[in-house]
């Protein structure tokens, strides 16, 4: 989010975003606030959702709309996903000022988090993916507007955000992009993703896993979402920078592989990936989240497990390190490859 709209934002909005939706009185807690302040609200009897407000600035009405209408699309054919609510109105986009506001029901579900050990997880992570993109090919957007892939290269330009005394930043986004943009565009691999893909945005019910926050929904190439799977899996645990090392790394990434994989090929053959860009993909990941850093943050404050998380990603945008070593890439090749495994 940023750091204007954080400076606008006040208690006033959240509740009026509450009573739109019969909520007044109910408790919220912010959960996060990067592209939009997402709050964990808790009704009546004990009953959870997720409200969701978000900037003009950053998604306007016509993509939201085209947000919602896939998401119905998606559930239409079966994929487990949160939808958002109506209010007594008929309405589920609520505005108040430059804000809109989602309502989304929970299922009775809690937040997921990787340290649960959930058995299966990897699985269903790789199967749900595999039904977004089995479908995404199908869907007809009907007119409705959906972001493409210059959502990257312009809304979120190092050129606008990073310092100048950074210039590799950009040099390296525009290497990258050479690279990524003489990909053929085909309707298997280039279609309508989630974007961001990953455990903070799974809720964990009784008949399984269902997905939210489609906020940085866009047309690109799927390579996108396994990069990302791939970068939180294996190197982040719980999205904080507690890096993984040596053996632990290894057979993190041999686990992740074979059963992300295994679930993913229920609904479709992960040959279609291409796995020799992939390391385009997670540096493109990156500098986004670089980028993005200097957009919504004071990065002059950051200490800690943040400041070591920023470091991670200078250090590995400045010297070009492949997020994967060729061994590594070997083992993800190996897995999607062959359907025995």
């Amino acid at each position: 989010m940023e750091k204007g709209i954080r400076e606008e934002f006040s208690e006033s909005v959240l509740l009026e975003a509450l009573s739109r939706f019969g909520l007044e009185g109910c408790g919220a807690e912010l959960i996060r606030s990067n592209h939009a302040f997402v709050y964990d609200v808790t009704g009546e009897e004990g009953s959870s959702y997720i409200l969701r407000l978000s900037h003009e600035r950053q998604k306007p009405l016509s993509l939201l709309e085209g947000e919602v209408h896939w998401m119905d699309y998606l559930a239409s054919k079966g994929v487990k996903v949160c939808l958002p609510l109506e209010n007594k109105r008929g309405r589920r986009i609520e505005q108040h000022d430059d804000l809109f506001a989602l309502l989304y029901n929970k299922m009775g579900g809690q937040s997921y988090r990787l340290s649960k050990g959930h058995n299966t997880f990897y699985r269903d992570w790789g199967a749900l993916q595999g039904q977004f993109h089995h479908y995404s090919p199908l869907y007809e957007n009907q007119g409705y507007c959906h972001r493409g892939d210059d959502w990257h290269y312009e809304f979120l330009s190092p050129s606008k955000y990073a310092p100048k005394k950074f210039p590799w930043v950009q040099e390296r986004l525009n290497e990258v992009r050479a690279r990524i943009d003489e990909s053929p565009r085909h309707a298997d691999s280039w279609q309508l993703i989630h974007g961001d893909l990953h455990p903070g945005n799974f809720i964990e019910a009784e008949d399984g896993l269902w997905i939210f926050d489609f906020d940085d929904s866009h047309y690109d190439f799927i390579e996108t979402d396994l990069a990302i799977a791939l970068m939180l899996a294996i190197d982040f645990k719980e999205l904080y920078p507690l890096r993984k090392t040596g053996i632990e790394r290894a057979i993190t990434l041999d686990k992740f592989c074979r059963e992300y994989f295994s679930g993913y090929r229920i609904h479709r053959d992960p040959r279609i990936f291409r796995l020799d860009l992939l390391n385009d993909f997670m540096m493109r990941r990156l500098i986004v989240i670089f980028t993005n850093f200097y957009r919504s943050a004071d990065v002059d404050s950051f200490s800690g497990i943040h400041r070591e998380y920023y470091n991670i990603h200078e250090r590995m945008i400045r010297d070009n390190e492949p997020f994967l070593s060729e061994e590594e890439l070997a083992v993800v090749q190996r897995y999607a490859s062959d359907d025995s495994v």
